[in-house]
Formats: C-alpha cells, sequence, structure tokens
C-alpha cells in the first residue's frame, strides 16, 4: 500500500488566492465550521489542510470535485465515500494531510514543547509514563508516545475520545479496542514529532513537502 503525505507551512495572516479557491470547493456544511474558528490561524490550518487534499487528490488522478462529497460519519471524522481515506493535523506552523487508497489511515503532528509525563496525569499509563521518564531525551518520547496514540485514535475513528493509557504500543505497532495498528513515524520539520497509523503491515510512504499554500 502506498500512502500518500503532503504538508505545507501555514501561511501567515492572509487567504492566498489558492486557499480561497479550496474554499469554493468545499460544501457549506465544512465552510460554516471554518468561518466560526475566532483565530485567523485557525481558519488558515484548517483550509490548508484540504488544499493539501486536493493535492493528494490530484496526485492519485481524483478530481478535486470530490471535495464537495465530504461528509462526516458518525463519530464526526471527515471522509469522502468511495476515494479511499484521509486524516489531517496541524500544530504550531505546519499542516499535514495522510491519504491513501486502500485501508485506514490515521496522522497526527505535535510541537515539541516543555509538556512533561505528570502533566498529562491520568491520560498515560504507568508504563507509558516510566517510559518517558527514563528516556535519554523524556521531552522527545513523550511527543513521540503522544502522536503515536492519537494517530491511532484518528485512525481508528471511533476511539476519538479514548485516552492514550487504553492503547498499548509496541515495536512499530499499537493495539486499541483488539485491533492492530502499524506505526511510522514521518519526518516532516526538525521540533515537531508526527506519525502515521494504519491498519496496513506494509506501507511505502510518497512525501511532498513543503507544499505551499
Amino acid at each position: 500500500m502506498k500512502a500518500y503525505v503532503y504538508w505545507s507551512f501555514i501561511p501567515k495572516n492572509e487567504f492566498s488566492a489558492e486557499l480561497k479557491r479550496v474554499l469554493e470547493c468545499l460544501p457549506q456544511s465544512f465552510l460554516v465550521p471554518i468561518s466560526k474558528k475566532q483565530i485567523l490561524n485557525d481558519q488558515l490550518a484548517s483550509t490548508v489542510g484540504k488544499y493539501l487534499l486536493k493535492h493528494c487528490l490530484g496526485h492519485c488522478g481524483i478530481s478535486s470535485d470530490h471535495l464537495k462529497n465530504l461528509v462526516l460519519d458518525s463519530n464526526g471524522r471527515p471522509y469522502i465515500p468511495g476515494i479511499g481515506d484521509f486524516n489531517i493535523s496541524h500544530s504550531g506552523d505546519i499542516v499535514v494531510c495522510a491519504f491513501c487508497q486502500d485501508g485506514r489511515v490515521g496522522v497526527d503532528i505535535e510541537k515539541i514543547g516543555k509538556l512533561k509525563s505528570d502533566d498529562l496525569g491520568s491520560q498515560l499509563s504507568l508504563s507509558q509514563k516510566k517510559k518517558i521518564d527514563s528516556a535519554i531525551n523524556p521531552a522527545r518520547a513523550l511527543y513521540d508516545l503522544w502522536t503515536q496514540c492519537e494517530s491511532v485514535l484518528k485512525a481508528d475513528g471511533a476511539g476519538l475520545s479514548a485516552s492514550l493509557k487504553d492503547i498499548e504500543l509496541a515495536d512499530g505497532h499499537a493495539i486499541f479496542a483488539s485491533k492492530k495498528w502499524f506505526l511510522y513515524p514521518l519526518t516532516l520539520e526538525q521540533g515537531y514529532a508526527a506519525y502515521l497509523a494504519t491498519n496496513n503491515a506494509s506501507v511505502e510512504i510518497s512525501y511532498h513537502s513543503p507544499c505551499s499554500a
């Protein structure tokens, strides 16, 4: 299976002509949540995510007209019927979109900051906290674990409200709700942690970066 990973920096304080054209492709049900975001950077990040999805579709020979078919499933997860699966994440100055035509995919990116394992409290299991605190670089270990778990929850969809401690992490894979997910680290930009999760054991990742919006 091939997974396409497109990423971009969030433009500063303005919608480019290209981003405005992307908004014209979206159904009204997706435009309203974007317009209600009070912080301009959040509006831009959400729109850039759809811009990246448009490029993913085009790379696979799928018309951007399919953006009009964006809907939410029963768990509030966006999807486009009949074309494959995608997932979008943003943190700091970066937005990333992952797309595959076979199976499920989830992606998460986090800008590495000053968060410590104690700050996550009951979200972590004792074994997860011990693994983070005993690492050579605890901050990196925390954000790696965080993005691994979040990518699994986003790929699963049904577990979006679950806790990080509900996920059992092993070497290169995770178990959540009795399902096995395979984890792939993404190398995007220094100072960020990012992971892709999929239910496919063999994945070739095709990077497209940076994709200017």
